[in-house]
């Protein structure tokens, strides 16, 4: 019985864990696009269009995306990738995905 009442309070611990980890979404998603973007993170506005205002490329983006994903433990397809345009998009599109999750 120790064992599984162990096992149910480490799951209980991830869950209490990831549930605090992810109301820094934004915080997070604004530090992976500075990466990408090269540039500090509190450079970064949710306003800010990710090709014009952070002057990311393609190749940025798909990078981006990537880590996003593995951050969060998250699946991004290509069209929801393609319609994010702002920071703001991406912030809501993974806190769209992060919910679903739950």
């Amino acid at each position: 019985m120790k064992s599984l009442e162990k096992l149910y309070f480490q799951h209980q611990s991830a869950l209490d864990y990831f549930k605090e980890e992810k109301m820094d979404v934004p915080g997070k998603v604004k530090e992976i696009l500075a990466y990408q973007a090269c540039i500090k993170v509190d450079e970064v506005n949710e306003t800010d269009k990710l090709e014009s205002d952070l002057n990311m490329d393609s190749l940025d983006m798909v990078e981006a995306t990537m880590e996003i994903e593995e951050e969060f433990d998250i699946e991004i397809s290509d069209a929801e990738s393609e319609s994010v345009k702002t920071v703001q998009d991406a912030i809501e599109l993974v806190e769209k995905k992060v919910s679903e999750k739950e």
